[in-house]
């Protein structure tokens, strides 16, 4: 099942049976979801969740819940607590993937306070009469949310009337972050996944099979990436170790995989450390078989000097170890778009280092993003940017850079914790049409 707002499950139905036993439980009586390793807490306070269904509202508080929600839809009623506020009225109809409240810190939450912040989602099963079934259960008429469902008969969830490919627009994919559950492209040359489990990836393997690039990122704070910058190579390998050990068997399963260098879009001032690192990194994961994929510049960057200074080193790892080069690129608005400025700078690093003529190049992030700077304006409404706009400028903009001979992999947002403009997208349409 889908969970009502972006976020990570953080304590299951059923768990930590001697902590509940204070109030007559055999455990936890619902699904705790935290917030996602990619929020802090302050973005993740007040995020609004939608109703699961249909059904009518009712809400209240309590010491434990705090404040809380119910949505009764026929012989289900689904309780939604440690709110910060509630969006509809009580006695309210509501329609599945409404908001109806935001998520908060009111309530018991362990631990105490915005650490332990999250949403409690609990299921109770109803009887005829709409009285709680089984109340004796041990859980309190609660049942697990997530438990295993049976799937009622539908069509696969196939793009319809998607072309082959047949130009070089062809092999648009996705950048997931935590989770999907919409569709897919049906032909794309590379998907990004940031946060992702291993459902996801192997779900990704499958859909296209062995020779689809998969490029696996954990995502890292500023703060946490400055931490890492500050290592010398022999700690920074002592840190990636645990971590790489966890890749491996990814790896293993749903291999071959790209692993993301863990300092995005490095600062110009960072570029001596961050290129270190990088090389570090990519010989890191050859001495294990593994490919690496960065050094996830930000648009615009490098410039020359620091391209040729820093950064040759581990332009030649990655033709090595046959990993990717990896840009970002977005841009603001149409105008910025079509001076094709991004593409032109890939010719020119490729001048600038000729090195980066013999490696596979990728686009790991791609898209419109508001700039103020350029008069970039809001990505929807009556002068933005809406989903078929959106789409077109990605085609064109696909097939300009390929004609430069970078492989194409640009892919747009979707899922999980993602920027309020971008979330607006309806991803699934774009995705049907790639």
């Amino acid at each position: 099942m889908r969970l009502p707002l972006p976020g990570v499950v953080t304590q299951r139905f059923g768990e930590n049976p001697e902590y509940y036993a204070r109030w007559g439980l055999q455990g936890h009586n619902g699904v705790d979801i935290g917030r996602p390793r990619t929020m802090t807490p302050a973005e993740w306070h007040e995020t609004p969740l939608v109703s699961l269904s249909d059904g009518v509202a009712w809400h209240g508080s309590s010491e434990g819940y705090g404040l809380y929600l119910y949505v009764v839809s026929g012989r289900t009623a689904w309780l939604y607590a440690h709110l910060a506020s509630i969006l509809v009225d009580d006695g309210a109809r509501v329609s599945e993937g409404e908001p109806i409240a935001r998520v908060g810190y009111s309530g018991t939450t362990v631990p105490v306070g915005e650490a332990g912040g999250h949403l409690h989602l609990g299921e109770r099963v109803l009887d005829a009469e709409g009285n709680v079934a089984d109340l004796d259960n041990g859980y309190r008429g609660y049942v697990d949310p997530l438990r295993e469902q049976p799937e009622e008969p539908s069509e696969p969830c196939v793009p319809e009337e998607v072309p082959p490919p047949v130009d070089d627009a062809a092999g648009v994919g996705l950048h997931l972050v935590t989770d999907w559950l919409g569709c897919l492209p049906a032909h794309a040359n590379m998907t990004l996944l940031m946060d992702a489990s291993e459902a996801l990836v192997r779900a990704i393997r499958q859909h296209y099979g062995a020779a689809h690039a998969i490029v696996y990122r954990r995502w890292h704070s500023v703060e946490e990436q400055g931490q890492i910058l500050a290592l010398r190579p022999d700690a920074f390998r002592r840190w990636l170790a645990p971590r790489v050990a966890e890749w491996e068997q990814l790896n293993r399963q749903y291999g071959p995989l790209y692993f993301h260098t863990p300092i995005n879009e490095p600062s110009q001032r960072d570029s001596p450390r961050a290129a270190m690192l990088f090389e570090a990194f990519v010989e890191y994961l050859a001495e294990r078989n593994m490919f690496a994929a960065g050094p996830a510049f930000g648009s615009g960057r490098p410039e020359e000097d620091e391209l040729r200074t820093f950064w040759g080193r581990g332009a030649d790892l990655i033709r090595q170890t046959g990993g990717l080069w990896l840009h970002h690129c977005y841009w603001s608005d149409e105008a910025d778009l079509r001076q094709v400025w991004h593409a032109h700078r890939y010719q020119l690093c490729r001048d600038w280092l000729p090195v980066l003529r013999q490696v596979r190049w990728a686009i790991g992030e791609c898209g419109r993003d508001y700039h103020k700077d350029t008069g970039g304006g809001p990505w929807l409404g009556p002068t933005g940017c809406n989903s078929e706009q959106y789409l077109d400028e990605l085609h064109w903009y696909a097939a300009e850079v390929r004609r430069r001979g970078i492989l194409l992999s640009p892919t747009v947002f979707t899922a999980g914790r993602i920027w309020d403009r971008w979330r607006l997208y309806d991803v699934a349409r774009i995705a049907d049409k790639l």
